[in-house]
């Protein structure tokens, strides 16, 4: 469990920098499967598109629900 909380953390450490709380969506696997997407098959990648854009969407949400938690009460201080 501590291993995977540091991976988790350390891939994290990407997407919070001094824009973060400017910053419109945070979905590193969507990311990551709409690159590999697009690099196999452009035509599935159009095809998805608006799933894939949901998705991120969901995940965004999940990711901000977090990293505003630490960020806004922890690291900044602020409400």
């Amino acid at each position: 469990i501590g291993f995977a909380a540091y991976m988790l953390i350390s891939g994290l450490n990407d997407y919070v920098d001094k824009d973060y709380l400017r910053r419109s969506d945070i979905c590193p696997a969507i990311r990551w499967f709409q690159d590999w997407l697009a690099w196999t098959d452009t035509l599935l990648f159009y095809h998805f598109k608006d799933v894939l854009m949901t998705s991120c969407s969901n995940e965004d949400n999940f990711w901000k629900l977090l990293l505003d938690g630490w960020v806004r009460t922890v690291v900044t201080d602020s409400d």
